[in-house]
């Protein structure tokens, strides 16, 4: 390993050490020397609870059913998380939230004493720092680290490998850029890079590619970022007929992915009844040993002793049965799709499968592409580098490099990547500005939306509404809170009443500008810009919200964040701002002068 690249990756650990510290600091802050009043409003604990009752699922999962104080907002609490419940008693467990929605929650515990204690006293629960996924991150680049070997990580940075073997793949529903990607996946290169800009159709390709390495009986990993993106990916797979199954958390997966679900396959197995039939076995037991006694002595607590040793046993036949059939499943599968997380948790049947293919690579930290490379014979990298960045939370971290994607790290070590080309989602107008800032005017718009228009509309498909001098200015909530813009508001609802007929999409980079404005139109289909990433609507309506004298318009500057919020349009583009604010940046007066010579300026006034 060369020091350069020994240097990186030391980096990259220490990073991950600091984003770890960060949350471990974050959540320390607010634990100590803070009472639950304080820690309630912070949003990591929620007290007290109310134990509902226990249940075990259908494969020996103990669940426990809680109900929540819904007035206590509890931000930190989410599926997925892992918390800890705990007494007045001060007893406690930890346990995994597995499902979240309005004051119903329910946690997976393994521990089997909380039975006994919970309905002790007043119950409470405290989000805890998940340092699993930074252990994880943290041992993969150890490994890269203490390798002997030239490892995939190292021989990305220190070889440029040749195409050595091309491929003849032809397919009439891709068009030329596609194909030539699809070909570029069925190399013989290493690392491929696919390069997707908004609306070209980055998941046709790789689906594409995916079933022509199923057709070669090639075994695929799929893996991304999020749960949103993993099934994306998912959901094009199986309309695809090919055989898929999705792990991780039941929860956190789309509807639509259900069937592919690993659990769902496994309840669909032969020896699923069997598993069944000691479930009922074990919920037997388990009434016996917990239930009361007004005179429990000796005896009895020999008995409960013998009864959850027989628990215990039957408990562990279930799992080695799911293992088993899960086994089964994950063998016969074409393609298995995970977030990386769940990908690096999981027990899968082989150590290496011949492709990783990883969506949204442009959004992930490097170490968690690295932590899943070694599943692969060849890694695909398919994402785009001028959309989202991956989120750190730590600003020392950031400033050494962790938000840094490895798309970003390729293109400074001028990796080929296969570009597509031609989008399908926007109006030319519309794709004009972020094609020439972002793209290098390599975009075409395909026949098909090109010229497509909101109909009876007298302006062009990008207006700029201009808030200038209308004293529609910005207000920061008291105690460093939320940035909002009330003014701008009612422009929104103006614009948003022009378009009855059509699927309108408001984006907002501030939250509490989105709270504003959710609570002045009903079921507005209003979001942030990271939450919009990959969807797109007829109208996108952009508020931008920063309006003051000095010119401040904090992380409007991360220019990124506003190619994606920009690109969501298909056929018409509404941004609303200031102009007097705005146009202090480069960025945002090179905007401005592209409306007035191809777009649409209107001033705010027009809606007084």
């Amino acid at each position: 390993m060369q020091p350069s690249t020994k240097d990186h990756f030391q980096n990259l650990l220490s990073a991950i050490k600091v984003e770890k510290q960060e949350d471990l600091d974050h959540y320390k802050l607010f634990t100590e020397n803070s009472d639950y009043s304080q820690r309630i409003e912070e949003g990591i604990t929620l007290y007290p609870i109310e134990f509902v009752g226990l249940k075990y699922n259908d494969f020996g999962d103990q669940l426990l059913e809680i109900k929540t104080n819904p007035k206590q907002e509890g931000s930190s609490f989410k599926s997925g998380k892992t918390v800890e419940i705990f007494n007045s008693d001060k007893e406690c467990a930890q346990g995994q939230i597995t499902y979240f929605k309005e004051n119903q929650m329910i946690i997976k515990c393994s521990d089997e004493e909380v039975e006994d204690w919970i309905k002790k006293g007043k119950v409470g629960l405290n989000a805890l720092v998940d340092t699993k996924t930074y252990e994880a991150l943290e041992k993969s680049l150890l490994k890269i680290l203490g390798s002997e070997k030239d490892s995939l990580p190292i021989r990305f940075y220190e070889r440029h490998q040749e195409l050595k073997i091309g491929n003849d793949f032809q397919s009439d529903g891709l068009n030329d850029s596609q194909n030539r990607a699809v070909n570029e996946i069925l190399s013989d290169r290493e690392v491929s890079i696919i390069h997707g800009p908004p609306g070209t159709g980055k998941t046709t390709t790789l689906v594409a590619a995916i079933k022509k390495l199923s057709q070669n009986e090639k075994t695929v990993l799929v893996c991304a970022p999020s749960n949103a993106a993993v099934d994306n990916i998912s959901i094009k797979l199986l309309q695809d007929k090919l055989n898929v199954v999705r792990i991780g958390n039941e929860n956190k997966i789309d509807e639509a992915v259900k069937p592919a679900y690993l659990q769902s396959k496994i309840r669909k197995d032969r020896s699923y009844k069997l598993l069944q039939q000691l479930k009922n076995q074990s919920d037997d037991i388990r009434k016996k040993a917990f239930k009361y006694k007004r005179n429990f002595g000796k005896e009895e607590y020999q008995e409960r002793k013998q009864l959850k040793a027989e628990l215990k046993a039957i408990r562990k036949d279930i799992r080695n049965i799911q293992n088993d059939i899960s086994k089964n499943v994950l063998e016969s599968a074409q393609v298995i799709c995970g977030t990386f997380f769940s990908i690096q948790q999981f027990n899968l049947p082989k150590e290496v499968y011949d492709y990783i293919i990883i969506d949204e690579a442009g959004q992930a930290i490097e170490p968690a592409i690295w932590s899943v490379s070694h599943l692969g014979s060849k890694m695909v990298l398919a994402g785009d580098d001028l959309q989202l960045p991956p989120t750190v939370k730590s600003r020392e971290a950031e400033k050494m490099g962790l938000s840094k994607s490895i798309l970003e790290r390729a293109a400074e070590n001028n990796k080929e990547r296969a570009l597509l080309n031609v989008q399908y989602r926007m109006n030319e107008k519309i794709m004009a500005f972020s094609n020439s800032v972002f793209y290098d005017n390599q975009l075409i718009a395909d026949d098909s939306v090109a010229d497509q228009k909101i109909e009876n509309n007298i302006y062009e498909p990008v207006e700029f509404i201009d808030t200038a001098g209308c004293g529609h200015e910005e207000v920061k909530e008291e105690n460093g809170g939320g940035i909002s813009n009330p003014g701008e508001v009612d422009v929104v609802i103006s614009v948003f009443n022009e378009y009855p007929n059509q699927k309108v999409g408001i984006i907002t980079p501030y939250r509490g500008q989105l709270y504003e404005i959710e609570s002045k139109i009903a079921n507005a289909d209003c979001n942030t810009v990271d939450s919009f990433q990959g969807q797109e609507r007829e109208v996108i309506i952009i508020s931008l919200v920063r309006s003051n004298e000095k010119g401040d318009i904090g992380f409007l500057k991360d220019y990124r964040r506003m190619n994606v919020a920009m690109t969501r349009a298909k056929k018409k583009l509404v941004v609303i701002g200031d102009s007097a604010t705005l146009g202090q940046d480069k960025f945002y007066n090179h905007f401005l002068d592209f409306v007035e010579k191809e777009g649409s300026y209107r001033t705010a006034w027009e809606f007084a």
